[in-house]
């Protein structure tokens, strides 16, 4: 089985970039309006503080997208190992990583959610030689539920119990 969330992280990114120029120019342009082209009083709240508001609305969404750590995600199953590919899409230059597992050495994994459930975070466990191996936790809030249950269960399949 494969996973791939590429096309959710693409959309991501586009309705930044649209938001962020939407902000902008709504928030420009309330703040030199000043009664030049709307006179009055929109909502009961003036351009200025229109400006304002939107510009705040628009950094509340980046600090909770953020929050939420969107990580691009590529998981296969297909040969004798478990791969996983993942980095954040939050930094500018980030770093591509690569867990590869044997599935003869996977032992299991835990899931832990915060935010109300919405972050989501896996945490693979492998046995090796010296003992348990801990992998880094992988944020899954930007893979649909359908494809974090395909993952579980995938990943179930391989699971061993000591």
């Amino acid at each position: 089985m494969i996973i791939d969330n590429e096309k959710r992280i693409i959309k991501n990114r586009i309705r930044k970039i649209i938001l962020a120029l939407i902000s902008l120019c709504l928030s420009v342009f309330f703040a030199i309006n000043e009664g030049n082209i709307i006179k009055g009083k929109i909502l009961g709240l003036t351009t200025g503080q229109l400006a304002i508001i939107i510009a705040s609305a628009y950094f509340i969404y980046i600090i909770i997208i953020f929050y939420l750590e969107p990580f691009y995600i590529f998981y296969s199953d297909e040969n004798n190992n478990l791969i996983f590919r993942y980095y954040s899409t939050i930094k500018i230059n980030p770093i591509k990583q690569v867990i590869d597992i044997p599935k003869n050495e996977f032992l299991y994994c835990k899931i832990k959610t915060d935010f109300s459930g919405i972050k989501k975070k896996i945490i693979l466990y492998r046995k090796t030689k010296h003992g348990i191996a801990k992998y880094p936790a992988l944020c899954l809030s930007f893979l649909s539920n359908k494809e974090i249950n395909n993952l579980l269960a995938s990943l179930s399949k391989y699971q061993q119990i000591e």
